[in-house]
């Protein structure tokens, strides 16, 4: 389908958080919002800003931070019956990949509280070549993730992934999951450790070089994939040294992760729920094909590397080796 498929608003500047919690009542006429978290988030007071920037704007908020360590379709079902009472107009997710992971399910809960969320895994775990024109989503709420860490790149992404009743991590892709914001506040996602900063840049470039590997990547995904990988490549290395060059390349690390996520989303059918990017970064090394040299001597060039192709995978293969070794 010839169509860009982003969130309709993105915020990634240091400080975004207030100016777009703002929007929901001076634009969109929010009156209350169900924030949906984790317990740890809750308890490190990470919400608490959240809840007052709403009630600032005259928005009633609820709370929903009952889930699991990782998160399952029985605890979005958890939280139906505190959605039809408060009868949000408004679901916030606040949390990394997986919490946003369970906003997007307990939207479309919320918008179809008769639906059978592992019938809905098995039967839309790969977006459709056409849509049906008939929305799942945004008749009674809009959505609004806000990212804690980086990585995933759910935040601008078509797909959710949590656990089923046998414990198998689920997909379902949809467009109607794509979120009406996204915010990627590095006030929100500049305090992660140095081990959960080096995992979540290498998921970030994992998640950019397959998007340009899939048949259906498209110079958009080349543009944004390139761009998140050249993110990744000058300042993951950075990301975990102190004071201000620190805070800077962390802030530049959660926009590759925006551009991966959209890279995904404008290229794959699906995603793997339990990638592995520390296995997967092989795949970005693989250049036994003549089409991978090409992909890959492509996105070299775009992250700066120049010379014959051989050069440029040559100084690329190099780069990839220090973010995989770090």
């Amino acid at each position: 389908m010839n169509r860009l498929r982003v969130p309709k608003k993105i915020y990634f500047k240091r400080g975004s958080m207030p100016v777009a919690l703002r929007e929901l009542s001076e634009i969109y006429g929010c009156r209350k919002a169900l924030l949906v978290s984790d317990a740890n988030l809750y308890k490190l007071r990470i919400i608490r800003p959240v809840e007052e920037y709403l009630k600032r704007q005259g928005i009633r908020t609820a709370e929903y931070f009952d889930l699991s360590e990782d998160p399952t379709f029985d605890d979005a079902m958890r939280g139906l019956a505190k959605m039809q009472n408060f009868q949000p107009d408004v679901i916030i997710g606040v949390g990394g990949g997986s919490v946003m992971s369970m906003a997007k399910i307990m939207w479309l809960l919320h918008e179809n509280p008769d639906i059978d969320l592992e019938k809905m895994a098995e039967e839309h775990s790969v977006l459709p070549e056409e849509e049906s024109g008939v929305p799942l989503t945004g008749k009674k709420a809009m959505l609004v993730l806000a990212a804690t860490t980086t990585g995933t790149g759910v935040e601008c992404s078509p797909f959710a992934a949590a656990k089923d009743a046998a414990g198998k991590k689920r997909l379902i892709a949809s467009y109607d999951l794509l979120p009406e914001m996204a915010i990627v506040d590095a006030d929100y996602t500049g305090n992660m450790s140095d081990k959960l900063t080096r995992a979540c840049g290498r998921n970030t470039f994992v998640r950019a070089v397959d998007a340009c590997l899939t048949e259906n990547a498209s110079d958009y995904t080349r543009g944004f994939a390139g761009d998140a990988v050249r993110l990744v490549l000058e300042n993951l290395p950075r990301a975990i040294k102190p004071g201000a060059e620190g805070a800077d390349a962390k802030e530049k690390m959660a926009t590759a992760s925006v551009l991966a996520g959209m890279a995904v989303a404008n290229s794959m059918r699906s995603v793997d729920p339990d990638m592995n990017a520390k296995e997967r970064i092989n795949a970005c090394l693989d250049i036994s094909t003549a089409e991978k040299r090409d992909i890959l001597a492509g996105i070299a060039r775009f992250a700066g590397y120049t010379g014959t192709n051989e050069e440029a995978l040559s100084a690329w293969i190099r780069a990839v080796d220090i973010i995989e070794i770090m």
